[in-house]
Parts: C-alpha cells; structure tokens; sequence
C-alpha cells in the first residue's frame, strides 16, 4: 500500500533559527539524502520502497513530504524516521539536525513508479513551476479582484495581483486535503485533534478547543471549508455565514501567504493578506477570529460541550447554512 508520509526535520534544539539561505542549503541536502534510500530494508523481510520526496525549507530546518510503498502506516513512519536519522548523521552539513516529527497516512493517488526526487521549495526551478501553477489557478478566482487585496498598479510586479488570486486557490486545496488527512488519521486511529502526533491542519487550532474536536466536528468543519471554497469561484462575493466557515476560509488564506512565502514567489505578501481579511468577513468574525489567534475560544467556557456547535449557526436569520451542520449531538 502508498502511504504519504510527512516529515520535519530541524536543526538542534540549542542551536537558533537558520537563516533563509542556510535552510534552504539544509533543505537540498536532505532532498539528496532522501534519494539514497530509494528501498529501506527491515527485519522479517520488511520493506519499504520511497517512490518520490520533496522539501520545503523553514526557520527551524525542512518539511519534507515522500510517497512511499509499505505494508503498513506504522511502517513506513518507522523505516523513514530510522533511515533518515541514521544518514542526518553522515553529513557534517545536517549532523545536528534530527526527525522532529514523522506521520503517514494513506496515499490516495495511483502508484507512481520509479524514485523522482522533487527540486527543494525556493530553487530556481521549483519556484519556476509554483509561479506557473499559481498563475494558471488564478482566473479561477472570482469572487472578488485585486481591490480585496488593495493592490495598486506596480510596473515593476504586473504579475502581483494574479499571483496572489491563484495562490487563494493553492491555500484552498492544501486545506482541505489536509483536513481529509486529519480525518482519516482521526477515524482509524479513534482519538481527538489534540491528540493528532503531526496534525496537517488541525494543529492551527488552540489546545482548549483541539480536545473537543472529535470526528464528527471535523467532518462537518470540512464541509463549510467546502462551501467557504466555493463562494471563491461564485462571480460575487457573499462573506461567510458561520464562524467554522470564516476559520475555514481564514486559514486557506494563512495556507495561500505561507505557500507565496515559502516558494520565493512574493517579497512581503502579508500586507495583502491583511487587507483582504479586513474586506472580506463580516466585522463579527473578525474580532471572533482575533480572539481564536490569541488561544481562547471566541465562545466562553471550555467545559461547555454544546459550545463548538454554536460555531455552524448562522450569523443571521437571513444567512443559509447547509443542513448537515445542524448536528444535535453535542461536540
């Protein structure tokens, strides 16, 4: 079975952050060292097969995401995790670096044949590729034009406003296939989004609410990340309806900053990001969004079992939520 396993590596806890250029020096080495172990050997004739890698730098060292062929989840997180350590070491580059984190989850795609190691998130031809992906999502965003993100011409970056209207749609699709990522983790394995070991979207949220976050929230929070996705591609903006679908929405926008930022393809990007998340939700979800930011839940008390699903209510009585929010089992 493919499995795509996620890993972080960093540099030693005792050492500060590395600069952009010696992370992303750090982050080729390990790209290079991911393609020495193409098969991984076990006992009992255990064997994992790495099919492809790539990796993205970031202050604290490199997320690296591979495909890999293993008889089990558990297997490919061990045979990686081991694997890797062992060859961190060999470099005098990465000698002090370590596996931070390491977590597999069922990989949906075909099988892909062959080891084809990705180019490191910032190089040359990596950041080529992101910018013609963004640019090609970028007609797809309609709901709303550059003045959302108060761009002004720049005859220096005529490309400015297109890059950060794709990069919407990229912050879309890396969301909800983490939230499908979480989810299933959650479900096979029965336990909340707190105790989630390397959480693809979910570890956005504070702990007090994260322990309440069982399966059933989850599957209704991805269906208003859903509808959040679609009112992008609506030809007018309707804000959103629920709070659960503001935080959806808010984090694709985090998703799409940090996807600009971590591929080279904008120099300061979060000034738009700001102005577009003062333009586009209502002045209720954002103070309720400021207050999420600080690790409190918008809502009061902890202990209330009933508090996470005030957070699908419509803002209004003129607003429509879909039906399969109105859950009455408490969550």
């Amino acid at each position: 079975m493919h499995y795509a396993v996620r890993i972080n590596v960093e540099t030693s806890p005792k050492q500060t952050d590395l600069d952009p250029e010696q992370a992303h020096v750090g982050a080729q080495q390990i790209l290079a060292q991911m393609g020495t172990i193409a098969r991984i050997e076990g006992p009992g004739g255990l064997r994992v097969v790495v099919h492809t890698a790539e990796a993205r730098a970031h202050p604290r060292g490199a997320l690296v995401k591979a495909v890999v062929e293993a008889p089990t989840a558990s297997a490919a997180e061990t045979g990686v995790r081991v694997a890797l350590s062992r060859l961190l070491t060999e470099s005098a580059r990465t000698a002090y670096w370590w596996v931070a984190q390491c977590a597999a989850v069922p990989h949906a795609g075909p099988p892909v044949p062959g080891l084809r190691i990705g180019a490191c998130a910032g190089s040359p031809e990596a950041t080529a590729r992101a910018r013609r992906h963004v640019l090609g999502h970028a007609a797809r965003l309609r709901a709303f034009g550059p003045a959302m993100f108060e761009v002004r011409p720049d005859p220096a970056e005529p490309g400015r406003a297109a890059l950060l209207a794709g990069s919407i749609l990229m912050g879309m699709h890396i969301v909800l296939d983490g939230l499908f990522n979480d989810l299933d983790t959650m479900h096979r394995e029965q336990i909340s989004a707190a105790e989630l070991t390397d959480p693809w979207i979910l570890g956005e949220l504070p702990a007090a609410v994260a322990t309440r976050c069982d399966d059933v929230f989850v599957r209704r929070f991805l269906l208003v990340g859903g509808t959040a996705a679609h009112r992008l591609v609506e030809p007018v903006w309707q804000p959103p309806t629920s709070f659960a679908e503001a935080l959806a929405l808010y984090t694709m926008f985090q998703a799409a900053h940090d996807y600009l930022v971590g591929n080279r393809l904008l120099v300061d990007p979060g000034r738009h990001f700001d102005a577009l998340r003062r333009n586009a939700f209502e002045r209720s979800h954002q103070e309720w969004l400021g207050l999420l930011g600080d690790a409190a839940d918008p809502f009061g008390d902890s202990a209330d079992p009933w508090r996470l699903s005030t957070w699908f209510d419509p803002l209004d009585t003129v607003c429509v939520a879909h039906p399969y929010v109105y859950d009455s089992t408490p969550v």
